[in-house]
This record gives structure tokens, C-alpha cells and sequence, in this order.
């Protein structure tokens, strides 16, 4: 026995103990005289890491290493605390090392896979967690970790089995039954995926994740009175818990609350997904508008900024001079928005500016409520030639009525598959006669019109616009537009045309709850899906409606010619 074993055991039964100044002492006296003691190193590292001092664990921890390469449990913490710091990649290669010094560890087989899982390396990090649970067949974390996987490779049943295996050995395991229940809900087994979560947070009422899945399971549900109230739960179990603060919001803001929808929206810019901001230059608070350069970057769907650019030329008359950063593909389109001084396409670099914003934080700057949206359309135009190129070329295909369709959203978007039908599915519609309808899907929904029967009357008209001013022109020259939820509802409701947007049972937080008609956009009605995914209803719904608006249309016609 070494002389500072002693003095190293006394630390550990300090520390134990919660005496932790006496252990830190310990530590400090066998360092001073033993300055690369790395058991010593370790404990000050950990203990300085659980008083929330990374950046002095981190130190104290790479020097252990390097003091003692060969320790498997150092590497181990180093890369704990790596990780915790948003490190991913640096705590792999601990994790690694961990791994190759002691190959028969299931902590660091697991280790390895979970943060290869973080990485989005979904394949790689399998056989990690698989060798994991050989060498421990009883080991909870790496059974979460792996049914995490399994999920995110699409193999939702072998991820169900493994979870409900876990909850078969450890009935009360709460983070597990809220990950069975969040699968559940992803395969459509709504009302499991409610009794999963419902008995997770009986289990364990503190636990904020659950509660925060439980809210979000109740609004997909169509209760979200019930949502918000777990959601609240799950603040002030963690109040620094960002999506439960997003998911509030949203509700919030579907319940037409829209004072403290805003102002919790905002947290969606502190989710973990969320991108940091990658300017010096301050986030615009609202205060002393004029003559202030400010740069309003698009931060979500091509929708969203559709929508909320109504606000630039607010912004304007306040006196700034406005820059807005978009996608590619919509520049051209919203450069015709009034009040502009300058489009970046993304990527571009943007010119000098004071202070920037996202241009969905401009409704809580604006104290946006439901009789103050600012709702004057159209706020978006087209060069007259455009149209006029656009209205000969569907006139010469088709005669009477023409109505333009849209049934998937985008595929990688949020919720797409949730928004989104098969194009089939609107078989109804085409049993109405005088109506040509005109496709306006992108993307892999637009590959099913093949597949359309030979009496559906439908023309490809997305396959021949060459970008976003055609669509918005041939959007113009039609007589109705047809869409579920996605860029193309809001572009027809922000070019003032007849738009019927079709919705899923737990819409969007903008949709709002129980209304057939959009205060965003007024020249569009909306539908709903009466329960979660049964679209089959809903567009009967539509059908029925499109026959009176035939009808009614040629009523108008013969009087115009009568």
C-alpha cells in the first residue's frame, strides 16, 4: 500500500458521506504531493462536474488520462463529461477507448452505441448495443438505447418487442414505457401509446419527459386543454425544459390564447434541434424601429415564411430598413413583398445590419392577437406576363372549371406523413363532371398520378413550371385550389385565391380549433379530419362541397350569359 491509498480511501468515504469539502481537500493535499495521481484528478474531476463545473472537470479529467492512458474508467468519465457538454464526437472516441481496454464491459459497448445513436449513425451504433446486452442480457439503458435505433432505422416492431420485454422484467420502468409509448404513437396506436404514458407518469411523477409526452399525445387526441396542463407539469418539473415550453405554446397558440402562446413559442429556438445563431449581431427585442437595419431570417418550412412575411411591410412603416433572408427556391416570389430593401437568398452573404430576427418572432413582437393579424391579401405578387402566360396555357387544355390539387406534404417535413394522403384517396373528386383538375404536388406524391385511372381528368401542371413564379401564376389562373396542409395552401391564400385547405384531426397551432374558415387568410376555407387518420370522411366532405360549388359557378356563369 502506497501512502496516499489511505488518504484516497478517507476522500472516498467523505465524498460518500457528502462531505464533500473534507473529500476535495484530501484530494488537493495528495496532489500537492503527487501532482499526477490520477484516482485523485478523477474524484476532484467528477465532483466538479456534479457541482456544475464542466469546464474545471474537463481539465482535471484530461489530465488523469494522460496521467494514466490505460484506465478504462477514465476515459469513461471524460467522455460522460464530453457528452454532457454537447461533444459528441470527442466522447465517442473516449467511449472507444474505454471499449478497446476493456472489451468485455457492457457500460462501454454501451457507450459507444449511444452516442454513434446521437450521431444520427444509427447503423453503426446496432452492434454496440448488441454486443452490449450480450455480455449484460439485463442491462435497461442499453435496451433503450437499442430500441432507440431500432426506431430510427424503421424497425418499429423489433423496438416495441425490446421495450416491451424491458417493461415485462421492470414493470415500473417509467423511461421506458414513455419510449414504448411514443412508438406506438408513431405506428398509429394512439390510444396504447395514451395508457402507456398515462402509467409512466403514475410511476414516476417526476419525471418531465413523460408528462411532456403524455401533453403531446392528448393534442393528437384532440384534448388540448388536457395537453396544456401536462405540458405545465413538465415546466415546473423542469423549468428549463425547452419543447415542453415549444409544445405549450403551441397549444396555446391553437386555443386562440395567443399573449402567452407567443411569448412560449419562442422556446423554440432553444430546443437541442435548433440551430445556434450564427450572427454577431444582437436578436432584434422590438424597441427603436426606425432607421434600424434589420435582417429577418426564414428559420422554418417554405409555408411558414409565406405566411408570416406579412409582417415585413409592418416592420417598414415603423421605419426600419428590412432584410429578409429566405430560402432559394421562394426568393423570387417574396421579393415582390412591400417594404423590402433587400432579399439574401440563403447562403448568400447578408448585407450590414444592426440587429436580426426570426421572422417567426415577429407576431410576439407585434403582440399579435386574434383581432389584430394582419390579414390584407394579396401580399404577394406576379409579373402580369407570367399570369398571362400561365392563364393561355391552361385555357388551351381544358374548358369550365379548373381546380388545382395538392394532397402530400412535404416528406421531410414535420408531421408530413400525418398531413398527407395517398392522391387515391381523392377519388370522389373526380366523379364530379365539369372540373378539369390540375395537379400542383412535387416531390414523390406527384409520381401516383401515373397510376390515375383513365377517367380522371387531371393535368401535370407542376411538371411544367420551371419555379415558384410559375406555380404562384398558374395558382392565379386557376378557379380553386385544393391542398392539405402545406406550401402550397398558403401560397394561394397569400395570392387571395379561393383555397380549401385540408387538415388533419390535430392540426397545426395557426389552424386553430373548430373554425371553417382562417383568420391568416380570408379568401380560405378549411376542413378537418374527424378522428386521427381518416381522411375517407373529410374528403367525401369535399366532394359533396365541390359538387354545390359547381353548381353554384354555373348558376353564375348562365346568369353573367343569360
Amino acid at each position: 500500500m502506497t501512502a496516499v491509498e489511505p488518504a484516497l480511501a478517507e476522500a472516498i468515504r467523505r465524498r460518500q458521506s457528502g462531505d464533500w469539502n473534507r473529500a476535495a481537500a484530501i484530494c488537493a493535499d495528495i496532489l500537492a504531493r503527487r501532482p499526477d495521481d490520477p484516482a485523485a484528478l478523477q474524484m476532484l474531476g467528477m465532483m466538479a462536474f456534479e457541482a456544475g463545473r464542466p469546464d474545471a472537470a474537463l481539465e482535471l479529467l484530461r489530465h488523469a488520462v494522460a496521467a494514466a492512458p490505460g484506465v478504462a474508467r477514465l476515459w469513461t468519465d471524460l467522455g460522460r463529461v464530453l457528452r454532457s457538454q454537447g461533444c459528441i464526437r470527442e466522447a465517442l472516441e473516449c467511449f472507444r477507448c474505454a471499449a478497446e481496454l476493456e472489451p468485455q464491459s457492457a457500460e462501454a459497448q454501451n457507450n459507444v452505441g449511444n452516442a454513434l445513436r446521437e450521431l444520427g449513425l444509427a447503423e453503426q451504433a446496432l452492434a454496440p448495443l448488441e454486443r452490449a446486452l450480450e455480455l449484460r442480457p439485463d442491462f435497461p439503458e442499453a435496451v433503450l438505447n437499442l430500441a432507440g435505433v431500432l426506431e430510427a432505422l424503421g424497425r418499429l416492431d423489433e423496438a416495441a418487442a425490446h421495450l416491451s420485454a424491458l417493461l415485462e422484467r421492470n414493470p415500473d420502468f417509467a423511461e421506458a414505457r414513455t419510449n414504448l409509448g411514443n412508438l406506438l404513437a408513431r405506428q398509429g396506436r394512439l390510444h396504447e401509446a395514451l395508457r402507456q404514458l398515462e402509467r409512466a407518469v403514475r410511476n414516476k411523477p417526476g419525471l418531465a419527459a413523460a408528462w411532456n409526452n403524455l401533453g403531446a399525445m392528448h393534442e393528437r387526441l384532440g384534448d388540448p386543454e388536457r395537453a396544456i396542463a401536462c405540458y405545465r407539469e413538465a415546466v415546473r418539473l423542469d423549468p428549463c425544459f425547452a419543447e415542453a415550453h415549444l409544445n405549450l405554446g403551441m397549444a396555446s397558440l391553437l386555443l386562440g390564447r395567443f399573449q402567452q402562446g407567443w411569448l412560449e413559442y419562442e422556446w423554440r429556438l432553444r430546443v437541442p434541434a435548433a440551430k445556434p445563431s450564427r450572427f454577431s449581431k444582437p436578436l432584434w427585442d422590438g424597441s427603436g424601429a426606425q432607421g434600424l437595419r434589420i435582417l429577418l431570417t426564414c428559420e422554418q418550412g417554405l409555408g411558414d415564411a409565406i405566411q408570416f412575411v406579412r409582417y415585413v411591410p409592418l416592420l417598414a412603416e415603423r421605419g426600419a430598413v428590412v432584410y429578409l433572408e429566405c430560402h432559394w427556391r421562394l426568393a423570387p416570389l417574396l421579393k415582390s413583398v412591400r417594404g423590402l430593401a433587400g432579399l439574401v437568398p440563403a447562403g448568400s452573404a447578408p448585407p450590414s445590419f444592426d440587429a436580426h430576427l426570426p421572422l417567426m418572432s415577429l407576431p410576439r413582437i407585434f403582440g399579435t392577437d386574434l383581432e389584430t393579424i394582419p390579414a390584407e391579401v394579396p401580399y404577394l405578387g406576379v409579373p402580369p406576363e407570367q399570369v398571362a402566360r400561365w392563364r393561355a396555357w391552361i385555357e388551351q387544355r381544358a374548358g369550365g372549371l379548373r381546380v388545382g390539387l395538392c394532397w402530400a406534404s412535404n416528406a421531410s417535413g414535420k408531421n408530413a406523413g400525418v398531413r398527407s394522403m395517398q392522391f387515391k384517396e381523392l377519388a370522389p373528386l373526380f366523379g364530379i363532371p365539369g372540373i378539369v383538375f390540375f395537379s400542383l404536388q412535387r416531390g414523390p406524391g406527384a409520381a401516383e398520378i401515373a397510376q390515375a385511372p383513365p377517367g380522371w381528368r387531371i393535368l401535370d401542371l407542376e411538371a411544367e413550371a420551371r419555379g415558384i413564379l410559375d406555380t404562384a401564376a398558374a395558382i392565379l389562373s386557376l378557379d380553386l385550389v385544393i391542398s392539405v396542409d402545406t406550401m402550397v395552401a398558403h401560397l394561394a391564400g397569400a395570392l387571395a385565391r379561393p383555397v380549401w385547405t385540408l387538415l388533419p384531426f390535430a392540426p397545426d397551432f395557426r389552424w386553430l380549433r373548430d373554425r371553417t374558415d382562417s383568420p391568416w387568410y380570408p379568401t380560405m376555407r378549411l376542413f378537418r379530419q374527424p378522428a386521427p387518420g381518416q381522411w375517407s370522411e373529410l374528403v367525401e366532405q369535399v366532394a359533396g362541397a365541390l359538387a354545390q360549388w359547381r353548381a353554384s359557378s354555373e348558376v353564375k356563369r348562365n346568369a353573367q350569359h343569360g
